[in-house]
């Protein structure tokens, strides 16, 4: 999974809509994480998918190791 920033903004959801709140900070290096089912073939991946219900995203640089930090 790769989460890349959609411009060189800060966004904040704010009465019912996005809006910009400033300059993004500068992107830190991200950790590679590797799907549990990894390395599968694709026709596993196409007969069962790929489940991403153990995913927490944050925005917080020092997560732990199991969250995908953006």
């Amino acid at each position: 999974m790769d989460i890349v920033p959609c411009d060189a903004n800060r966004w904040k959801f704010h009465n019912s809509r996005w809006t910009v709140a400033g300059k993004a900070d500068p992107e830190l290096q991200k950790p590679l994480h590797i799907h549990p089912d990894s390395p599968a073939t694709g026709e596993h991946w196409m007969a069962k998918g790929a489940s991403f219900h153990r995913v927490k995203v944050t925005n917080n640089a020092t997560n732990k190791a199991e969250f995908v930090s953006f």
